[in-house]
């Protein structure tokens, strides 16, 4: 939703404004989102509202939690991931025609807690999102894209690929993974750019920050 910084305060004001937080794990996007409470918002995690809705599927295989999700996921080259990633995908895309369901019955003010993945969905609901909601992406920069691969380096976890996993005959399953992990991260930072409405980089708001400060600097950069 293109908007300018007095349109959004006045959203804000009226009890009308929608906010959808975008950007790579561990930046703050659940962070800041909840701290947006503090301001009056009402907070909805795409990733809860998945888990409560895969719950009764991971309790009949033995699995809970969100540790348990991800083995549920899996890796790209175990034999039920294609079938696992699209459920995924298609629940995640669910929980976004729920909330905006809610909140046009609802009203009021809004904080969605998207998924690492979102830049996954099809096209139609990724322009849903940015139709109903201001976009917000907190913009990690190169800098955090090399930690997030370096952690991933020690401790590959399940995530949503797409198609970009990349295994070579004969090539061992963990080195793919090390090996395709880069384009991925680059891709999903390329395109929560291209999705947002406003960039906040990820330096400029330490964690530290009031939410004021947030909210202040979500609207100098729109």
């Amino acid at each position: 939703m293109k908007i300018k910084p007095h349109q959004l305060q006045k959203k804000y004001l009226d009890d009308s404004l929608v906010l959808s937080v975008t950007g790579m794990s561990n930046v703050g996007k659940s962070f800041w989102s909840k701290r947006l409470r503090e301001l009056g918002f009402t907070f909805f995690s795409c990733d809860d509202w998945i888990e409560a809705n895969l719950a009764e599927e991971l309790v009949k295989i033995g699995y809970g939690g969100i540790e348990d999700m991800a083995r549920w996921l899996g890796q790209p080259y175990d034999k039920q991931y294609q079938q696992t990633q699209q459920a995924y995908l298609e629940w995640e895309e669910q929980s976004l025609y729920h909330v905006f369901a809610h909140i046009a019955e609802n009203g009021g003010n809004w904080v969605i807690d998207t998924t690492g993945s979102m830049v996954h969905l099809p096209v139609i609901s990724q322009e849903k999102l940015k139709a109903n909601s201001v976009v917000v992406c907190l913009d990690a920069g190169e800098d955090m894209v090399d930690q997030m691969y370096e952690k991933f380096l020690s401790y590959p976890k399940p995530v949503v690929w797409a198609d970009l996993f990349e295994h070579v005959k004969g090539e061992k399953y963990r080195d793919s993974l090390r090996r395709s992990y880069p384009k991925l991260l680059r891709y999903r930072s390329q395109k929560y750019r291209e999705i947002a409405d406003v960039l906040i980089p990820r330096d400029r708001i330490p964690f530290d920050s009031s939410v004021e400060e947030f909210f202040e600097l979500l609207k100098e950069n729109l």
